[in-house]
């Protein structure tokens, strides 16, 4: 038991230092005046462009939020470069109903500074903007300096009764472009950064050749960081007895659980699918009776808490929602921290040494068990269903105790 203790405490002590250190890594803000400070910046995904980043001059600093309008832009020390720029957006909602019920002066244009990523650099360069986890937008930055959105607006015709794309970033690149570019081929380019990143690099090496060009993609980040963050549940147990000088049945017990958990992605396209990591703590507790061969009854009571670890592999459904559907699967380890209840009582006592005593002998300290479920993610916070099969308390043949579980878990992300 002291081991079990030992081990779950180190454990919780990386998953606090690795959540720490994997917030942050080494980049430069580039303030409002033009100078650069080096520093740490809260580490970046690919779900999301920040309205915000968060900054401290050392590892142990105090943090620092900026937005927009404070500074220039930031870059971390891999490459990915981030800029402010005054820009109108139409950030209006891609969802159908939302579009349908929409008139035609409430879209969502916002003209503000933005951060933006840079993707490509060259005589014309190339950025990316991701809102609400979801919606891309891209912009050109030409040989002037001047930053021009690719427009790509949907929008609800009420006479096709149908949703509608307008590609007006094909009309800009044309604009932009000219003779460098066919037409034809434009009028096919898909409001994608690999189509988008390949036509501005065939415009700079028509233009000025194919040394002017610097693809950033080679220095971004593959895959999004480690997450982080806590879990909280409740489900049913229900347990399948199988003796041998008799038969049971009990209620089904309600069980707590708490955690947390590290999420490791495994795809390029971030957080498609990863390595889900759970710590947890969870109780069982049960009561019901037990008929012999002899119809000799006995009520009892079981109760115990685990210590469990789940690996679970997870694939998140792409998704322009902010909606993200979800399964997984994996297995589980759980260890006994403490027996509350283990003992029965004769319904009929015969006052001899057998009315009372341990129901359930060579309890199991190490369960094992199989892990399914679904669920969803909205932006940071999490929901699923799952269930799990495990073999139970009791390892001894004659007296095995089988479990059977339906858990609803809530997550958030840090």
């Amino acid at each position: 038991m002291r081991y079990v203790k030992v081990g779950l405490l180190a454990i919780a002590t990386i998953f606090a230092s690795r959540a720490t250190a994997q917030q942050f890594e080494q980049g430069v803000i580039i303030r409002a005046v033009g100078d650069s400070v080096k520093g740490f910046l809260e580490t970046r995904t690919k779900d999301r462009t920040p309205q915000s980043i968060r900054f401290k001059t050392t590892a142990t600093g105090t943090i620092e939020t900026y937005t927009p309008d404070q500074i220039q832009g930031f870059k971390y020390n891999n490459g990915n470069v981030y800029t402010s720029q005054q820009l109108s957006l139409d950030l209006t909602t891609h969802n159908i109903t939302a579009l349908e019920k929409m008139g035609e002066n409430e879209r969502n244009i916002q003209q503000k500074k933005f951060f933006i990523e840079q993707v490509l650099k060259g005589k014309m360069s190339l950025y990316k903007m991701v809102y609400d986890n979801s919606l891309e937008y891209y912009i050109l930055e030409d040989e002037n300096g001047q930053f021009t959105p690719l427009n790509n607006t949907v929008m609800y015709n009420h006479k096709q009764d149908a949703i509608q794309t307008l590609p007006y970033y094909q009309t800009t690149l044309l604009e932009k472009m000219g003779n460098c570019v066919d037409v034809n081929k434009i009028n096919t380019i898909q409001y994608k950064e690999t189509a988008l990143i390949n036509v501005v690099k065939k415009y700079q090496a028509c233009k000025y050749g194919t040394a002017t060009v610097q693809d950033i993609q080679d220095t971004r980040v593959k895959s999004g960081p480690l997450q982080f963050g806590v879990l909280a549940g409740y489900g049913s147990a229900s347990f399948k007895y199988d003796l041998f000088d008799g038969k049971a049945d009990s209620k089904n017990s309600g069980t707590p659980l708490v955690g947390a958990f590290m999420n490791i992605p495994l795809s390029r396209q971030y957080m498609k699918m990863s390595i889900v990591v759970e710590g947890l703590y969870r109780q069982v507790s049960t009561e019901g009776t037990k008929t012999d061969m002899y119809s000799e009854v006995r009520d009892f009571k079981a109760g115990f808490s685990y210590a469990q670890l789940n690996a679970l592999f997870r694939y998140m459904f792409p998704s322009k929602s902010s909606i993200k559907p979800l399964l997984f699967a994996g297995f589980g380890n759980s260890f006994v921290i403490s027996t509350k209840e283990n003992e029965y009582k004769r319904r009929v006592a015969l006052n001899d040494n057998r009315d009372a005593g341990t129901m359930f002998t060579g309890v199991r300290n190490y369960e094992q068990s199989f892990i399914v479920g679904a669920g969803i993610m909205v932006k940071k916070f999490g929901v699923d269903v799952r269930y799990e099969g495990g073999n139970g308390f009791s390892s001894l043949n004659g007296t095995q105790v089988g479990r059977k579980q339906v858990s609803g878990v809530v997550k958030y992300n840090f």
